[in-house]
């Protein structure tokens, strides 16, 4: 796989300097205009909903998310004097949190991509579908249990399963040792109400587990009040982050300021997650 990554590079390379070498007697101003849009289609292994995937090219900084069918467009930055000067080789990212990723390399001259180079058909679209595979599995199952005759208040019982698909994956699931709790979020399916809760872990817990083909499980439980949530449907999401040693700080960054704080930016992460439903009916609410 390196040698092609390599030999991709070198092509691209070359199709850089000769364009870079192409004298143009009519001026900057009227050269013709290159393409400037990246689109193509990605896939998850298993047929999990692509929905949502990152694209991200680095020296632009600049995103995109898949839509339903996986496909995706990307348009560079008009040219202007900064971008003129972004010139080579740069790698288009293929990004979800619990899922391998990928990199798509595209040549860039003056702001604008290279017509002809390897990989991409017409010069605008990647010809290869791409497919990433899920490295993590996060399930979480919720109890859910009143605590009072009145219902004012009602309990939530969390049992968060992660399990590694393809080699040992790290973790980062923090609890605060000293009493014992870790931060989750619940969300409003309806109204996309975001609240940071903080519950009390049961039983041991390690804050950066190494997840292998054994399951890790984390129980944890909380208890709050109903008038705070409104009746409705919910989604019970445990606050964990997965280490991706060669996926750039700066692409996740990009998603959102608050990104890897628990909050409503953490759920811009793109993540696939299964469980974790439950369902506040209105007379819980009714005193």
């Amino acid at each position: 796989m390196s040698i092609i990554v390599w030999r991709t590079r070198t092509w691209l390379l070359l199709a850089l300097a000769a364009t870079a070498c192409t004298s143009n007697p009519l001026g900057d101003n009227e050269i013709s205009k290159r393409p400037r849009t990246i689109s193509g289609q990605i896939k998850l292994g298993n047929g999990d909903p692509p929905e949502g995937a990152y694209i991200w090219l680095e020296a632009f900084d600049i995103g995109s998310r898949a839509d339903r069918d996986g496909r995706f467009s990307m348009i560079l930055p008009p040219v202007s004097i900064s971008t003129r000067r972004v010139d080579g080789v740069f790698n288009l990212h293929f990004f979800v949190e619990n899922y391998t990723s990928d990199v798509q390399p595209v040549a860039v001259r003056g702001g604008e991509l290279i017509p002809a180079q390897d990989g991409l058909r017409d010069g605008t679209e990647i010809a290869r579908k791409i497919v990433l595979f899920r490295r993590l599995s996060v399930l979480t199952e919720i109890e859910q249990s009143p605590f009072s005759e009145n219902k004012t208040i009602f309990s939530l019982n969390f049992t968060v399963t992660l399990y590694a698909h393809r080699g040992p994956v790290r973790v980062d699931f923090p609890f605060n040792a000293t009493d014992a709790t870790a931060p989750a979020i619940l969300r409003h399916l309806e109204t996309g109400q975001v609240s940071v809760v903080t519950a009390r872990v049961v039983g041991l817990a390690e804050p950066r587990p190494l997840v292998d083909t054994d399951v890790h499980i984390r129980r944890m439980s909380v208890t709050l009040q109903y008038a705070d949530f409104p009746a409705g449907r919910y989604e019970a999401i445990p606050y964990l982050l997965v280490s991706h040693p060669a996926v750039p700080r700066q692409l996740v960054r990009s998603i959102a300021p608050e990104v890897t704080i628990p909050g409503a930016d953490y759920l811009k992460l793109p993540f696939v997650r299964d469980g974790g439903m439950f369902h506040l009916l209105e007379h819980d609410v009714d005193n």
